[in-house]
């Protein structure tokens, strides 16, 4: 009896040095697994920067969004009140990537803030899906002409479509729009700046929802940006819907 408890103790011994010994194993490899994975991210420039990125935190008053994923340096669009950020972004992410990012500045004023800051929390920096393309060439506008563009990437859901002027006043631009047969949305405008007038940023601010969000197609015009957005939030929140954003921007001049 105290040979067979014994050989039974002996036998549990080994099967349980055998399940270490495994387990050790695994982890091993799991670790070495994930060491290549992690070397492998950190040599591929375009994922490198697509980590930064994706750690952003904006700053008040500044968005950034990615146009083209570059090796050398991405592409981005960097709508901000000041040059500052935007340039302390490209020192940081030269000194993280080894790239240089090539940030296209988008001037806004401080009234327009409020559309920037909404923009950072409903969608990240590299994950844009809707997007806001102006039919012509180039950001300046003159005043009395017609912009007309148009808004992607709706995926079937429904848009609202607002004009937040350099003074900070929405105009709601929902009766200007027009559904395409392939899902985009097309818009045309006039706009117009007072006689004498400096040189004035628009942003074009486009609202895709799930479900359509009946108060939201009939904000009146005239609101400040800063009160548009407090209200879009509070309608997203009560209703069922989930949201995307997509911004455009052009320079309106005498």
């Amino acid at each position: 009896a105290a040979e067979d408890a014994a050989a039974k103790q002996a036998a549990e011994d080994a099967a349980a040095k055998q399940a270490a010994d495994e387990a050790a194993a695994k982890k091993a490899a799991d670790a070495a697994a994930a060491k290549q994975a992690a070397d492998a991210a950190k040599a591929d420039p375009v994922v490198r920067q697509n980590s930064f990125l994706a750690g952003f935190v904006a700053p008040e008053c500044v968005y950034i969004h990615l146009i083209e994923a570059k090796p050398a340096g991405f592409v981005l669009d960097g709508f901000a009140n000041d040059t500052p950020p935007l340039k302390a972004l490209a020192k940081e992410w030269r000194a993280q990537t080894d790239a240089k990012p090539d940030i296209g500045a988008k001037s806004v004023t401080e009234e327009q803030c409020p559309v920037l800051d909404f923009m950072n929390h409903h969608v990240t920096a590299g994950a844009q899906v809707v997007s806001v393309t102006l039919s012509r060439q180039g950001e300046v506008v003159k005043s009395g002409e017609t912009v007309s563009g148009t808004v992607e990437g709706l995926q079937g859901r429904f848009l609202t479509l607002f004009l937040v002027s350099g003074g900070g006043g929405a105009t709601n631009l929902q009766p200007l729009v027009v559904m395409g047969a392939d899902g985009t949305a097309n818009f045309s405008l006039t706009v117009s700046l007072a006689k004498d007038a400096p040189p004035a940023p628009q942003l074009l601010l486009a609202i895709a929802t799930s479900e359509p969000i009946a108060r939201l197609e009939k904000v009146p015009n005239g609101a400040t940006a800063k009160s548009l957005m407090l209200f879009i939030e509070s309608q997203v929140a009560v209703s069922d819907s989930e949201i995307d954003t997509g911004l455009g921007y052009f320079r309106l001049e005498n």
